[in-house]
């Protein structure tokens, strides 16, 4: 994106790894976040992160995506808030260690 400085970027599983490293990615491109995980000490260290090293907002949502109504949740949050996503990075989700095509895709399918 040429121009994200000012919008509001949604990131689910934020609290670490990869979904961490894109709240800083677009932070530092001047975006303000919204940031989603079940983790609340680990979302709040993030939020604190984003805010003190580069000056934007950051909204820290504790939710867990797997729950039943969790996306309307998550859309009452942000609409309480007076946020419009204009980018979302959906990052949560369910893995499985091994070989892709070892995989049980019923049971994964399940999740």
């Amino acid at each position: 994106m040429k121009n994200i400085k000012s919008k509001n970027v949604l990131i689910t599983g934020a609290s670490s790894g990869i979904g961490e490293a894109f709240a800083y990615q677009f932070a530092a491109l001047g975006a303000n976040l919204i940031i989603v995980a079940r983790s609340e000490i680990e979302l709040n260290n993030v939020t604190e992160t984003v805010k003190e090293k580069y000056k934007v907002n950051c909204y820290p949502i504790v939710l867990d995506l797997s729950k039943e109504n969790a996306a309307n949740e998550l859309f009452q949050k942000t609409n309480s808030l007076k946020l419009e996503v204009d980018v979302l990075v959906n990052n949560a989700g369910v893995g499985a260690i091994g070989k892709f095509e070892d995989y049980d895709l019923k049971i994964l399918l399940m999740h």
